[in-house]
This record gives C-alpha cells, structure tokens and sequence, in this order.
C-alpha cells in the first residue's frame, strides 16, 4: 500500500514524494520544483511581497500548484 505525504513546501498530498534530508530533518516535496524554492527561500530568508500581491491574488498560483498534483 502506497501512503500519501504532503509537501514541506505547498501541503499538496503526494504518493511519490521527492526526499531530501535539510538542516537534518527529512522533508517531502511533491515535486522538484517545489524542493528548489524552498532550498532557495532557506538561503535568501523570507521575502516580503508588495502589497499588491498579498491576498487572494498571491494564494492564486500556490492553489493551482496543489491542483495540478493533488489533481
């Protein structure tokens, strides 16, 4: 039986994880992706977005994200 995980970066479930040990906790991404961005917000810290994008419109792409995979 195949178990579902969900992304250390976006919460979308997943049944074919990709693994990777950071700062040694194993994490799960859903997709390479998603192991990239996070590796990159790791070394450049949070970023602050205008204020034009946050709200709906910043959720936007992540929900899509989730569709694709959770699909």
């Amino acid at each position: 039986m195949v178990t579902t995980v969900r992304c250390d970066h976006c919460g979308a479930e997943t049944k074919h994880p990709v693994t990777k040990t950071i700062a040694g906790r194993a994490l799960n991404f859903c997709c390479n992706g998603c192991l990239q961005v996070y590796e990159l917000l790791q070394i450049s810290g949070p970023v602050a977005l205008p204020a034009a994008v946050v709200g709906d419109v910043a959720g936007a792409p992540m929900l899509a994200h989730k569709a694709e995979h959770e699909g």
